[in-house]
């Protein structure tokens, strides 16, 4: 498979975990969207790592 294709599937990964966890979280889209913001001051270093982990993770999966 191409770069491309690998990046396009990573990217649909990020896309599923984000909302999984921001629904899971019962936060609001645009609530949400400050809390991964770095630049917010309601940024949260811990969901975004569980967002990157649980992409990552949906990633391989979806490798196999």
């Amino acid at each position: 498979m191409s770069c491309l294709h690998h990046e396009s599937i990573l990217e649909e990964c990020y896309d599923t975990a984000y909302e999984e966890i921001r629904i899971s979280k019962k936060i609001s889209p645009k609530d949400f969207y400050f809390i991964m913001d770095s630049d917010s001051t309601t940024y949260d270093e811990s969901i975004r790592l569980e967002v990157e982990t649980l992409a990552n993770q949906l990633f391989e999966d979806s490798l196999i």
